[in-house]
């Protein structure tokens, strides 16, 4: 298959150069995947899981194109895109006041009154958004220490008394 799409012969050279340079041939793989999804958009054809997905969504939040981009190059460069599918839609549920998920619920209902909680709460809100647990269902032991550490906060300020418990 002739690659016609802008780029292709510094891709090309990468893809040759990896292929030189590593025996496991995962890198290589993936770079002509990617090769492969590049040409494929370029001469129009959207036929691909990953594009009919987000040719699907109607997102409205703020920074939603930014988002949206960043998974398409993820798409062309090879990759699976599980986890901007994840954000992409999880954004767009916050976005519209929907938070079910078991992370947001244990998140909203905590009663915090302390200085700079609403910055804390944005805090753990993006890494209900993050590569840490995006993959994970529920509350995990590390994001439950992200929660103790504002239920700290708040013990501190209502009480007067720094805790050094942890």
């Amino acid at each position: 298959e002739t690659l016609t799409y802008h780029g292709s012969d510094k891709d090309c050279k990468k893809a040759e150069k990896e292929h030189v340079n590593n025996r496991n041939g995962y890198g290589y793989n993936i770079m002509i995947e990617g090769m492969k999804r590049k040409q494929a958009i370029y001469v129009g054809n959207r036929i691909h899981t990953h594009l009919e997905f987000l040719d699907s969504l109607h997102l409205t939040y703020p920074g939603w194109e930014n988002d949206m981009k960043l998974a398409l190059e993820t798409h062309e460069q090879g990759y699976t895109i599980r986890y901007e599918k994840y954000r992409l839609t999880e954004k767009q549920r916050m976005f519209e006041g929907i938070r079910s998920h078991p992370r947001l619920v244990a998140l909203d209902s905590l009663k915090l009154t302390y200085p700079g909680w609403k910055h804390d709460i944005k805090a753990v809100e993006g890494e209900h958004l993050g590569l840490s647990f995006w993959h994970l269902d529920g509350v995990d032991k590390n994001y439950d220490t992200l929660l103790e550490r504002l239920k700290r906060k708040q013990r501190e300020f209502v009480t007067g008394v720094e805790d050094t418990s942890s």
